[in-house]
C-alpha cells in the first residue's frame, strides 16, 4: 500500500488540542514550550493513513510520520491526540515481516547474480587482456603495441564500471537490510 498525501494539504491553521500537547510532552518527550509547534510541524509532513474509528466510536483521520501517529478530526484541521506507534499488531507484525524477508530475499538474489555476472564478465574481460599482453610480447610494432595498449586501458575501464555496479548493488542491498531492523 502506498500513502498519499490524502487530506494533507494544510493550508489553514492547525490547532492542537491541550490533550495532544500532554501527549506529546509525556510519550514523545517533546519539551512543553514546543509541543504545539513541533506536532504542527511533523502533521504537516505526517501522510494520512486512513480513516478510523476513534475508541469513543467517531471517525477521525489517521496521518503517521516517523513512528508517530496523528489522529485528526475529520473535518477539522484539530490534532486530537499523538502517540508513539512502538508496536503493531501481531498479524499485521507477521505479514509484514513475511514481505520484507521476501523482498531481502529477492535483494539478496540479484547481488548474487551480480556477483556471478561480475566474475563471469572480468573473467573475459581477463582472456581479451591476456591476448593483448601476448601479442605485446609477440611483436616488435610499436602500432601493436599502441593499440594493445589502448585495448587494456579499455579493459581495465571495463573492470572498473562493473565494480562500481557491483558495489551499487551491494549497497542497495545494505540499505535495505539496514532497513529490516525496523520490521523485524
Amino acid at each position: 500500500m502506498k500513502f498519499t498525501k490524502v487530506y494533507a494539504d494544510f493550508s489553514g491553521n492547525i490547532r492542537v488540542t491541550a490533550h495532544a500537547i500532554d501527549e506529546a510532552v509525556k510519550d514523545l518527550r517533546y519539551p512543553r514550550q514546543l509541543a504545539e509547534q513541533k506536532i504542527r510541524e511533523d502533521v504537516k509532513r505526517a501522510k494520512f493513513v486512513a480513516q478510523i474509528l476513534s475508541e469513543d466510536g467517531i471517525s477521525r483521520r489517521l496521518f503517521a510520520y516517523r513512528g508517530v501517529s496523528y489522529i485528526m478530526a475529520l473535518d477539522e484541521d484539530i490534532v486530537i491526540t499523538v502517540y508513539p506507534r512502538l508496536r503493531s499488531p501481531y498479524e499485521l507484525h507477521t505479514k509484514v515481516e513475511a514481505l520484507v524477508a521476501v523482498e531481502l530475499r529477492k535483494i539478496e538474489r540479484k547481488e548474487r547474480t551480480a556477483e556471478r555476472q561480475a566474475r563471469v564478465e572480468k573473467a573475459r574481460l581477463a582472456v581479451d587482456a591476456a591476448e593483448c599482453r601476448l601479442k605485446m610480447e609477440i611483436t616488435p610494432s610499436a602500432k601493436v603495441r599502441r593499440a594493445n595498449t589502448a585495448k587494456l586501458a579499455e579493459i581495465d575501464a571495463k573492470i572498473a564500471e562493473i565494480d562500481r555496479g557491483l558495489a551499487a548493488v551491494k549497497r542497495e542491498k545494505s540499505t535495505f537490510a539496514k532497513g529490516v531492523a525496523r520490521y523485524v
